[in-house]
């Protein structure tokens, strides 16, 4: 149904770019200090690179192989340009913001020989400021998505949870009992939604839940949680059509204990450390040594 309406919009991308870079935008907005906002053409043109992969899987899906081809060797140019234009070979993407980091590993278009040395230099930059936040809207979903999917879900949380300004954590502090707007107190609205990836992390990372693209409605899904320092116990449900999923872990000394129910009609992979398990329609118990 809306196939026609997404090429039309890939396609108006295409016309604005200047080699394969698209600079249009409002970028990572909400940064609380707008000097250091990353470049918009690295945010933009990462999302110009998503868009043009899923229009080439939404053609395989409909059987439009012409459009396929062409949209996959798009990507696959979006991806080569973006590294000749933003990538210092060193690590950083742009000017070495956070953000531009996060955004080069979240969206695919690190090399995989250049993802250990990025991710490691974001780490370093984030505790080179403690960890307080240093994005805005759009580096508040990259960069604890990017840490954690390379190893990092420890960093990700101090992120997360460390409680000066800027930070979720100080909002806390500060007895906020929504997201808020803006980084500062009471600047703008108390009640938004802009930095609130910071939940679907805690599902899909510490709670693990996480679906499969080729398994729609949680047929076939993976739970693989995360244990990160200083998070005792940690529970997450998700309501899927089948039934609710539920995954629950908590230390005990040094061993942890993961509780797994999966709904009728439905199975999951399990991974735990180096463990893989398949699990069916039931509730399952596991221990495994931290």
């Amino acid at each position: 149904e809306h196939y026609e309406g997404m090429k039309r919009y890939v396609d108006y991308c295409t016309r604005m770019a200047a080699d394969n870079i698209v600079r249009f935008g409002l970028g990572d907005w909400g940064h609380w200090d707008r000097s250091r906002i990353t470049d918009v053409g690295i945010t933009s043109t990462g999302y110009y690179y998503v868009v043009s992969t899923l229009l080439a899987k939404f053609a395989e899906l409909t059987g439009r192989e012409d459009d396929k081809e062409a949209y996959a060797a798009l990507a696959a140019s979006i991806k080569v340009s973006f590294n000749e234009h933003f990538y210092n070979g060193d690590g950083t993407y742009g000017g070495g913001e956070p953000t531009a980091l996060g955004c080069a590993l979240y969206q695919g278009l690190v090399e995989e020989s250049e993802k250990a040395k990025v991710a490691a230099k974001l780490v370093e930059i984030m505790a080179a400021r403690d960890f307080k936040v240093d994005f805005g809207i759009l580096g508040a979903k990259y960069i604890p998505r990017a840490l954690a999917d390379n190893g990092y879900s420890n960093e990700a949380f101090k992120i997360l949870t460390q409680p000066e300004h800027p930070g979720w954590g100080f909002w806390l502090e500060n007895e906020a009992t929504t997201l808020w707007e803006g980084w500062g107190l009471g600047a703008s609205s108390m009640n938004h939604i802009m930095y609130g990836d910071i939940s679907a992390w805690m599902y899909q990372y510490v709670g693990g839940i996480v679906p499969n693209p080729d398994a729609p409605g949680f047929t076939d899904f993976t739970i693989k949680p995360h244990f990160p320092d200083g998070l005792n116990c940690f529970s997450a449900e998700h309501k899927a059509p089948s039934g609710v999923i539920k995954s629950e872990w908590r230390r005990q000394g040094d061993e942890i204990e993961v509780v797994v129910t999966i709904p009728t009609n439905s199975k999951a992979l399990l991974e735990l450390q180096n463990e893989k398990h398949i699990l069916q329609p039931g509730t399952s118990r596991f221990t495994i040594s931290i």
